[in-house]
C-alpha cells in the first residue's frame, strides 16, 4: 500500500512542479509587455520547492523498493504501469516547456544557458523515469538472483530507456497478472475451512 501511495505522490509532485511554468508561459503569451520579475522569481521558487519534493519522493521510492524486497511485499506492477501511463503527458509537456526555454535563450550570449537547460531537462526526466520503475527493477533483480533466470534481466533493460520503460511496465504487469494464481472465491474458502474442521 505504501508503494502505491509513494508512486502516485511522485506523479502528483512532478506535475505540480510544471504547473507554475505553464502559468508563466501562458502569462507571457497573453501579456505582450512581459511579466514582472517578482512573478518570475516566485515561479522559480515554487518550482524549486516542488522539485525538491519530487527528488525526496524519488529517494523514498528507492528506499521503499529496497525494503519491499526484504519484507517480501508484492510488487506494485499495476500501479507502476498506471503511473508511467499517467506521466506521458508530463514528458510531452516537459519537452515543450524546455523547448520554449531553450528557444528563448537562442541569443548568442545565452547559448551556454541553453545547453544547461537541455542537460537539466534530460537528467531530471531520466531520474523521474527511473524512480517510477524502481519497484519493478528491484523485484526483477531479486527474481533473477533467486531463480538464476537471465530472462528477468531482459525485463530490466527497457526500464532504463525512454518510452520503452512504459511498454515494459505494461507488459510486465500483464505477464504478472497472467502468472498469478487465480483468486479463490470467498464462498469456496468458507466451505473449505468448514470441511477441514
Amino acid at each position: 500500500m505504501k508503494h502505491k501511495w509513494l508512486l502516485w505522490s511522485l506523479c502528483i509532485a512532478v506535475y505540480l512542479m510544471q504547473l507554475p511554468f505553464v502559468g508563466l508561459i501562458a502569462a507571457l503569451l497573453v501579456d505582450t509587455d512581459g511579466v514582472p520579475d517578482t512573478a518570475v522569481v516566485a515561479v522559480e521558487i515554487v518550482c524549486l520547492g516542488f522539485c525538491i519534493l519530487a527528488v525526496l519522493l524519488c529517494f523514498a521510492n528507492l528506499a521503499a523498493a529496497i525494503t519491499g524486497i526484504f519484507k517480501e511485499l508484492p510488487a506494485p506492477y499495476r500501479t507502476t504501469a498506471a503511473v508511467k501511463i499517467a506521466l506521458i503527458p508530463f514528458y510531452v509537456l516537459n519537452f515543450f516547456i524546455w523547448a520554449i526555454l531553450i528557444v528563448g535563450t537562442l541569443n548568442p550570449f545565452f547559448l551556454g544557458v541553453a545547453v544547461v537547460f537541455l542537460v537539466v531537462s534530460l537528467l531530471s526526466t531520466y531520474v523521474f523515469m527511473l524512480a517510477t520503475g524502481v519497484h519493478n527493477i528491484a523485484r526483477l533483480l531479486k527474481r533473477a538472483w533467486e531463480e538464476k533466470d537471465v530472462k528477468e534481466v531482459f525485463w530490466i533493460i527497457p526500464h532504463f530507456i525512454y518510452f520503452a520503460d512504459v511498454v515494459a511496465a505494461i507488459l510486465l504487469w500483464r505477464r504478472e497478472k497472467n502468472l498469478a494464481p487465480p483468486a479463490v472465491p470467498p464462498a469456496y474458502r468458507e466451505t473449505e475451512t468448514a470441511e477441514e474442521a
